[in-house]
């Protein structure tokens, strides 16, 4: 990231890792299929079988590479001067909020989000402009940083 002069970083925030259930789960039932299928068949699952059980788990793969990519390449900055948000790893999205110009900052956390401390973050800009970025993990800690620096400012 690249900080203006005079500019210091105050927090990151990061995607929470429940990215990752999806292609985890996934994976784990093609595993627990075939698992199942060679305990049930005593010689063993058929040619068809096998080879969609492969390509549940190659989905699951798959699937997990992007959530990887996706965890890497996107992140939620709080720094003396502005708000940003980075995502994207081939083609790039990068927000920038100055602190003078959030006119707030609003969290949402279902019941699996407070327990496991992920949400969405949804920051309104001067002129009524709202952006939304989902699955952020400890959320509240964020909107502390924001918060507080906007307090410092005085805005």
């Amino acid at each position: 990231m690249t900080l203006l002069q005079g500019e210091e970083l105050l927090h990151i925030g990061r995607l929470h890792p429940i990215i990752f259930l999806p292609p985890i789960g996934i994976g784990f039932a093609g595993i627990a299929a075939f698992l199942y299928l060679i305990d049930r068949a005593a010689a063993g699952p058929g040619q068809a079988t096998r080879l969609v059980i492969f390509g549940v788990i190659c989905i699951s793969l798959i699937l997990g590479l992007g959530s990887c990519i996706r965890y890497i390449s996107t992140e939620f900055s709080v720094t003396t001067k502005r708000v940003l948000v980075k995502t994207g790893f081939i083609s790039r999205r990068v927000l920038e909020f100055r602190l003078q110009k959030v006119e707030g900052i609003s969290i949402e956390q279902g019941v699996l989000g407070r327990i496991l401390d992920y949400g969405n973050i949804t920051v309104v800009g001067a002129g009524g402009s709202k952006e939304c970025f989902t699955l952020i993990a400890n959320p509240m800690k964020c909107r502390q940083e924001v918060l507080a620096q906007m307090d410092r400012l005085g805005v």
